[in-house]
């Protein structure tokens, strides 16, 4: 067993201690095929434009909230620990964090959603979420 580690410590240059580094990629391991996981790390006020891959991309909040700008569909998604966004290939969208987000990120040729995953109006509908500590305040009704 081998341990990862993934906190924003690990991602972030410690040459850019008290600076204001805003954006951190760590790769986290690979395997055989094209297979990449990673963690990305968005200080409080960072963003980042997630560019088109040629590979289906998985982004899962493991920690924060941050908001997701998308194309298809258009417009602002608020995400909070617990959510993801699963990107297919040739698509991008856009991620800011007020408050900070860790997130891992899974790239695969190809991915489809469960249906046990997948995020819907009647399944959300009157839905309570999570109060966890790091979530803050619930995105939904801010």
């Amino acid at each position: 067993m081998r341990i990862l580690h993934f906190s924003p410590a690990a991602a972030l240059d410690p040459k850019s201690a008290g600076t204001s580094a805003s954006i951190a990629h760590l790769p986290l391991a690979n395997g055989h095929g094209d297979v990449e996981l990673s963690c990305l790390y968005v200080a409080p006020g960072g963003q980042i434009a997630v560019p088109a891959s040629r590979r289906d991309q998985l982004l899962l909040i493991v920690n924060g909230r941050g908001n997701a700008y998308g194309y298809l569909p258009p417009g602002l998604l608020q995400l909070s620990g617990g959510m993801g966004l699963l990107i297919p290939a040739g698509e991008s969208c856009r991620l800011s964090s007020q408050t900070g987000a860790i997130l891992l990120v899974l790239e695969v040729e190809h991915l489809t959603p469960d249906p046990c995953g997948l995020s819907h109006p009647n399944r959300l509908r009157g839905a309570l979420w999570p109060q966890l500590e790091s979530n803050g305040v619930d995105p939904v009704s801010d």
